[in-house]
């Protein structure tokens, strides 16, 4: 009766150790050491540094080693690979403007985003990551190697060294080809004990979730492993995933897919980061085919200084601070497209019909309260603009101005451009209207 105790109790207490468990953000291997003492290697992914209480709770070691800055980083990695990181000839990207279902949030309004600047940015430590705007994508993690010595009779664990490192990853997309491009960099290396005698691999997932499947770009593989010294003295590694067209559905042959990083343990399972998504495309009406981030509300920023369309700034902004005065006169307008207001635009492009109707209501409002303005050299500015959804044909909410001409069509070409290079879609993006001073 006694030994069958004693095996119930080993038995009850073998199921305690942290090697049965296995959740998403954490995984574990064991080997025996001895004949009452498994050593279990645990890794994690955390939501903070440590600094800010994100490390698991440990037994103070002896003080380890730490791996390069972020500025030695890209220092390091190579000139192709460091512009990528700090978005160096990036001429595509001067304008910034979807989780699949709910609202989305606002692309960054500031310019020139790099690692530096996703380290910095909470948002970044989110599980699905920063969409920066539709060609840029970051994600910052923290993740934690631990290695443990338990004994199997419930005598406890005694921890014998840890890894602590941050995984950034720059994600890049854009038009010339259906490819998206990662590059993620380890840095904030702190080994203790014998922590640092793990393998770890890193990969990348992609999976399609509509139209054709994702594959693997440019001869680069889906996975690296490497000894934790290796990856301290190399801490940089890149993916690229590529969308064929065969497969692609609708006129602009569409394909989109779910992506997320994949840490893990030599024989244990693998640590899964947060999903995001990446869109492809080729859209008849866009300049080449390209690859995006749709999770953002874009952003379309025109400026009141600028003098090559001052004028269609200037009437933009004051529709947007007081539609009640704006013609046509309605005193309860309220004009789609401002940051901020929950109401952005939407582009059409294959509804001929809806963009005359709305060239056609906007017109005849500036024929109204602008008779002359033809006479004078003037064009009819709308807003919102004749190629969205939101136009003048719905009803009284949107202004119609008369403005000079070159202004007009200077503002437009802007909008032609940044519909290119975010790759806004028909019924697809919405985007707001940002005015700067």
């Amino acid at each position: 009766m006694n030994r069958l105790r004693r095996m119930a109790a080993i038995l009850t207490t073998s199921l305690s150790l942290p090697i049965l468990v296995a959740t998403p953000a954490q995984s574990s291997a064991a080997e025996r050491v001895g004949r009452d003492e498994v050593v279990v290697t645990t890794l994690r992914a955390v939501d903070a540094p440590p600094e800010q209480g994100g490390r698991p709770q440990v037994v103070p070691l002896s003080e380890g080693k730490t791996g390069q800055r972020p500025e030695e980083v890209l220092n390091n990695v190579g000139a192709p690979m460091a512009a990528l990181l700090r978005n160096e000839n990036a001429a595509e990207d001067v304008e910034r403007g979807h989780p699949s279902s709910g609202p989305k949030a606002v692309a960054a309004a500031a310019e020139d985003v790099d690692l530096l600047d996703c380290y910095a940015n909470p948002a970044s430590e989110r599980p699905e990551g920063w969409v920066v705007e539709h060609t840029r994508y970051c994600k910052v993690a923290f993740l934690v190697i631990t290695r443990q010595v338990c004994s199997i009779f419930g005598g406890g664990c005694r921890e014998t060294g840890s890894v602590r490192w941050r995984s950034g990853t720059i994600g890049r997309g854009g038009s010339g080809q259906r490819t998206i491009n990662f590059v993620m960099v380890f840095d904030q290396w702190t080994v203790t004990g014998d922590g640092g005698s793990a393998s770890l691999t890193v990969g990348m997932n992609c999976v399609m979730t509509v139209g054709s499947p994702c594959q693997n770009s440019n001869g680069l593989a889906s996975s690296h492993t490497r000894t934790i010294p290796n990856w301290i003295s190399a801490p940089t590694v890149s993916f690229a995933f590529s969308s064929p067209v065969p497969g692609s559905f609708g006129p602009d042959l569409i394909s989109s897919y779910d992506f997320d990083a994949l840490y893990s343990l030599l024989g244990a399972n693998s640590v899964r980061l947060g999903t995001n998504t990446f869109r492809c495309d080729s859209a008849p009406y866009l300049p080449s085919a390209g690859c995006v981030f749709p999770r953002v509300t874009e952003l379309f920023k025109l400026s009141r200084s600028d003098m090559r369309y001052s004028e269609a700034a200037e009437h933009i902004y004051f529709a947007q601070t007081v539609p009640w005065a704006t013609f046509p006169l309605a005193p309860f307008k309220v004009i789609p497209g401002t940051p901020g207001s929950g109401l952005p635009l939407e582009r059409n492009f294959y509804d001929e019909n809806l963009r005359r109707l709305n060239h056609d209501s906007a017109v005849a409002t500036c024929q109204l309260y602008y008779p002359l303005y033809t006479t004078l050299g003037q064009d009819c500015d709308e807003y919102p603009f004749q190629s969205t959804f939101q136009g003048a044909a719905n009803g009284d909410n949107y202004s119609a101005r008369a403005i000079n001409l070159s202004h007009n069509r200077s503002a437009g070409g802007h909008l032609r451009g940044f519909y290119d290079r975010q790759r806004i879609l028909h019924d697809y993006d919405p985007f707001y209207v940002m005015i700067l001073q």
